[in-house]
């Protein structure tokens, strides 16, 4: 005797899930009643705050590094340090960098293009330091 054939072929028992999402499922299950662990919340998914006296904000790449990169032009003779990422007043941030590092105002620009900031010469590990002292 031959079972009847399913009107709707696509409708077909599920197997059985694989061990991990079992037991990731049965973690996530007993911690619901509880407080979330301290240990649980990575840097990486917190996000950084903008501190009061700033006006902007530099967001960190997906590994929690700051987003600054030294890049090379017209053969190695064009030397600039780049910005990205930055939410906020950008020319409030320009400003301070300029004072912070002590370069002209043409050294510094904005390029408005992809809201970044774009600096004349190696300056990523200045640059570095000057964001990581304002808790970005």
């Amino acid at each position: 005797m031959a079972l009847p054939q399913c009107c709707m072929p696509f409708l077909r028992p599920l197997g059985v899930p694989r061990p991990l999402v079992f037991y990731q499922f049965v973690r996530l299950s007993s911690s619901v009643g509880q407080p979330p662990d301290s240990t649980f919340l990575s840097p990486l998914n917190t996000p950084n705050p903008i501190p009061p006296a700033e006006s902007y904000s530099v967001c960190r790449t997906n590994p929690g590094n700051l987003p600054v990169y030294q890049t090379k032009k017209r053969g190695g003779n064009l030397q600039e340090t780049k910005i990205k990422k930055i939410k906020g007043n950008i020319g409030a941030l320009c400003s301070q960098l300029q004072e912070a590092l002590g370069v002209d105002s043409n050294d510094v620009r904005i390029n408005p293009l992809t809201n970044g900031i774009v600096i004349k010469g190696w300056k990523k590990l200045q640059v570095t330091k000057f964001l990581e002292d304002r808790r970005f």
